[in-house]
């Protein structure tokens, strides 16, 4: 998070938290640095989601992100895939660019801890994911999209506020993999 009250939650609770950029890094180091404590973090790769993190050509930014914040211990690396639910091939794309950042810090000497890709969707659709930990998320309730049965089933409902409602125009690509695109101009609803 880039906003100091979620990096002050984050240190106080002693969770560990997601470094994706130079402006995150700070703001937690400050608040590690105020509160007297070393936080814990991963490094968040962006290997095609477009969310947040770090790009994987951007090794010398992260290079210099493990090494200039001495009140966070980098304990982790990872990334999270946009379409694994529906493209393999995409998926091994973005592995592979993820592991090769992985490499190059290593080879620049850089503990960079425990190495995690998948979720739910890249453990059960694509071959390879499933490094040092696996982050279940839709698995753990049984919703998931998978292209073999993996035996579970769906135990409950989640339920979300909206926290944002918005217009799109015609044409406009939404969601992971631009799985839907608008046939006319349109309101959506942001569910967190």
């Amino acid at each position: 998070t880039c906003i100091k009250e979620e990096a002050e939650i984050i240190v106080k609770n002693n969770c560990i938290a997601t470094v994706g950029s130079e402006k995150s890094a700070e703001i937690l180091d400050k608040c590690a640095c105020e509160n007297g404590v070393r936080c814990l973090a991963h490094i968040k790769i962006d290997t095609g989601l477009s969310r947040f993190g770090f790009k994987s050509d951007e090794t010398d930014k992260i290079i210099e992100i493990y090494n200039k914040y001495p009140n966070i211990d980098f304990v982790g690396i990872y990334t999270h895939f946009s379409s694994a639910f529906n493209d393999t091939e995409l998926t091994g794309k973005q592995l592979s660019s993820f592991l090769d950042t992985v490499d190059k810090l290593r080879k620049a000497n850089i503990d960079v801890g425990t190495v995690h890709a998948a979720s739910s969707p890249a453990l059960f659709n694509v071959d390879g994911t499933a490094l040092d930990k696996v982050r279940i998320g839709s698995a753990f309730t049984g919703r998931l999209i998978a292209k073999n049965d993996t035996g579970l089933i769906k135990i409950g409902v989640l339920q979300s506020p909206i926290i944002e409602i918005k217009r799109v125009p015609k044409g406009t690509a939404v969601g992971y993999s631009g799985s839907f695109v608008t046939k006319r101009d349109t309101t959506i609803a942001i569910v967190p």
